[in-house]
């Protein structure tokens, strides 16, 4: 089950409420308190929506992305570049709005996370929790929101000395900006800021940002001022 939009947008404007009035319905004086979780509210609703794109997209992904392979390449040259992407147009055009749609849970959730500071209550541990999850996918995402900078300055990006992968590259002594962008199973490999970095991007793999969402939306209806009957949170993003 997906959120509402329009049913959690209310039980946001409830929970805000709920924090910035007193017994007697009167706003408090604290208003960086005001200020901070009005603005924190306003994110929350459209962190939703992409969370919901992010859920539909993410039950398609096929139950392996790539065959397994790792290849028997040295590496001593200079610019190198080796791509092996054997993935279809249809499963590519999955991943890369998967990792776009990560990127923007990752941004939303910092976001809110700084925008609350200390005044996040109950919601802070578990927007930390979603940050964190979809965090892991920041050096990929990276990778190719970038991905022509990685390719114009391999200097910069690209692996100089001996590195043993795990995709089976082998840099060796001589080898300088070497470049790499590999699809395994259900692992990329990539080089990023001169490492060697891989990333599981399995179905799986995502399973976190939903755990962590549902603990967020626990949060937000849990108000009592004007309480209303919403889903459960294990009922929302099934995994």
């Amino acid at each position: 089950m997906l959120v509402d939009y329009t049913a959690f947008s209310s039980a946001t404007h409830w929970w805000v409420a709920e924090r910035v009035l007193d017994s007697e319905c009167r706003l408090t004086k604290d208003e960086e308190l005001q200020e901070r979780l009005h603005r924190a509210a306003r994110i929350l609703p459209f962190l939703f929506q992409t969370l919901n794109s992010f859920y539909l997209v993410t039950r398609v992904i096929p139950l392996q992305w790539a065959p397994q392979q790792k290849l028997s390449v040295q590496d001593g040259g200079t610019n190198n570049i080796v791509i092996n992407m054997k993935i279809s147009p249809e499963h590519y055009q999955t991943l890369r709005i998967t990792l776009a749609l990560v990127s923007d849970i990752y941004s939303f959730s910092n976001a809110i996370i700084k925008i609350g500071k200390s005044k996040l209550n109950g919601l802070k541990s578990p927007t930390v929790q979603l940050f964190d999850n979809a965090n892991q996918f920041r050096d990929v995402r990276n990778f190719f929101t970038h991905f022509d900078v990685v390719l114009l300055e391999p200097d910069k990006h690209g692996i100089t000395g001996p590195v043993l992968t795990n995709c089976g590259i082998e840099y060796t002594n001589t080898a300088k900006g070497g470049l790499h962008l590999i699809l395994s199973g259900d692992k990329l490999y990539f080089t990023w800021h001169r490492k060697v970095n891989e990333v599981n991007i399995g179905k799986k793999a995502f399973d976190g940002i939903f755990i962590s969402a549902m603990n967020v939306y626990s949060e937000i209806i849990s108000h009592k001022l004007h309480a209303t009957q919403y889903p459960s949170p294990d009922s929302i993003y099934p995994i």
